[in-house]
């Protein structure tokens, strides 16, 4: 009979392909049973999730498509990390309660999800078990109501709305709520409203370049005192035009807060006004060491978070 040779036999290079051949082989085998396990469990969770939820909401709000998952899988900043397992889509806040109970129940991460409009990744998914809260039924508005804040407190116009109220119903809420401070008188701009949250006009930069542009030319005619954002991403890109144009640009909640005895610098205005990243570092020097943030990597914020978040250029600017 011929001789066998093995892999003792051969050239240490064959030896070392045949042991790295045997190691990817058996790394896909143990590949291919994690996802037939993971792919068991899942069928098995899914129905475990929903004889759970059905009891508190109805089944077409239990979500588990590939259109529910792919769009809660991120938010503003396009962050990626997981799909989400389940999608849920409350028809009422009095179902918010016994849906966080039942996913706590089932050991699922809940994330709770507004317009997705945020720029800090809260609403991103990380782990494959995690469950989505899709707020965007719940649009219960009230009326202003002058209630005391704290006891004590003297009487506030207050909004109380629910976490699924949408841009236009909360741009209206916003007016009525600066209507109902003293001395305050509301003046109408006549810009398209689709630029009053830059986060959805943001894959259109010259558009939004645009529309920013004409915003402040038109609060320029008008002859405000102020301009007056009410989202949080439309202040940032804004605030720093202060420097350059004849009012005031603030945010709506200054107002509301210096029409109840509380006032407090905006102290990100204040940074980003100076349009220097060494004058920025050297005003926030000791938050910077505070948190014993590296230097390098504050630079790389200031310039690309906060003097980059910047669609339409300060005068002077290109």
């Amino acid at each position: 009979m011929p001789k066998q040779s093995n892999a003792g036999d051969r050239g240490d290079a064959d030896s070392q392909r045949d042991l790295n051949v045997a190691e990817l082989v058996n790394a896909a085998r143990a590949a291919v049973l994690r996802f037939e396990v993971a792919f068991r469990e899942a069928v098995v969770l899914r129905a475990r999730t929903l004889r759970v939820l059905r009891r508190v909401t109805k089944k077409d709000n239990i979500a588990f498509d590939g259109f529910a998952r792919v769009s809660h899988v991120t938010d503003a900043t396009d962050w990626r990390v997981e799909y989400p397992f389940v999608v849920l889509f409350p028809d009422t806040e009095e179902e918010m309660r016994a849906l966080v109970e039942g996913c706590i129940e089932l050991g699922l991460t809940i994330i709770p999800r507004g317009g997705g409009t945020g720029y800090t990744g809260g609403a991103i998914p990380l782990t494959p078990r995690a469950a989505v809260i899709n707020t965007e039924k719940l649009i219960r508005i009230s009326a202003i109501e002058h209630l005391p804040l704290g006891p004590g407190g003297a009487p506030v116009a207050t909004i109380d709305c629910g976490a699924g109220v949408v841009t236009k119903r909360v741009m209206e809420a916003a007016e009525a709520v600066l209507c109902a401070v003293p001395g305050i008188e509301v003046v109408q701009l006549d810009v398209p409203a689709v630029g009053l949250q830059s986060v959805a006009v943001g894959a259109l930069p010259a558009f939004k370049k645009e529309l920013q542009l004409k915003e402040l030319e038109a609060a320029r005619a008008a002859g405000v005192d102020a301009l007056v954002a009410v989202y949080h991403s439309d202040h940032r890109e804004l605030c720093a035009h202060e420097r350059d144009w004849p009012f005031r640009i603030l945010n709506i909640l200054e107002i509301v807060g210096a029409s109840m005895g509380l006032a407090r610098e905006d102290h990100y205005k204040h940074l980003k006004i100076k349009q220097d990243v060494d004058a920025i570092l050297a005003d926030a020097a000791d938050l910077v060491g505070y948190h014993k943030l590296d230097a390098e990597t504050a630079r790389k914020v200031v310039l690309n978070g906060m003097l980059g978040d910047q669609p339409l250029p300060l005068s002077g600017q290109r």
